[in-house]
């Protein structure tokens, strides 16, 4: 995944969460659906794309243009880890983001 892909994926989500007034710390699209965790008002909430249907739809149409078919997203702190997983491939492989700008891929 290139990074105007990852870009562009970050961005829509952050766009999501400013117009939801929600922190998602765990997205996850595979081919058995979506699963999302985060908080929104201070509380934990749990989605399987179906609340954040468009959020999903927005992150799919960027996928299928990679030919990605899963991705997970997981924040802890200040690091952001992204796997993700082209089509035919049998191997997962992440991104890393750190906050001094650091970035880890393999």
């Amino acid at each position: 995944m290139n990074s105007t892909t990852t870009a562009e994926i970050l961005r829509t989500i952050n766009q999501w969460e400013k117009a939801e007034a929600l922190t998602i710390w765990h997205f996850m699209i595979t081919e058995a659906g979506a699963f999302i965790n985060g908080y929104k008002n201070n509380l934990y909430f749990q989605d399987y794309g179906k609340k954040l249907r468009f959020l999903v739809d927005d992150i799919i149409e960027i996928l299928q243009r990679e030919e990605i078919n899963y991705i997970e997203l997981m924040q802890k702190e200040d690091t952001l880890t992204i796997f993700f997983k082209k089509i035919g491939s049998e191997e997962k492989q992440f991104i890393r983001l750190f906050p001094n700008g650091q970035t880890t891929i393999a």
